[in-house]
């Protein structure tokens, strides 16, 4: 599993799908998937709205995150706040 760690800089949620952004001390933005496609179970929306929270507070106070991702994807399996 890889991380970045960084400051969200927007998240974008649709009906099937959520993405966000993170700019990393270096200023390098990368774009992550946090889902994308079926319909989640209720214990997966309950932590897709966790993460949008976490997100949410990174991008109004400036804390930073720390994203876990796949080696070779851009899908995210978790959300941390702070770094």
């Amino acid at each position: 599993m890889a991380q970045r760690t960084g400051t969200v800089i927007c998240v974008l949620v649709t009906e099937d799908a959520g993405f966000t952004s993170v700019r990393d001390v270096n200023g390098v933005s990368e774009g992550y998937a946090l889902w994308m496609g079926q319909p989640p179970t209720a214990a997966e929306r309950v932590t897709h709205s966790m993460w949008i929270t976490l997100l949410r507070e990174s991008i109004i106070t400036g804390h930073k995150v720390t994203v876990t991702h796949g080696d070779y994807d851009a899908r995210i399996s978790s959300v941390q706040l702070g770094g």
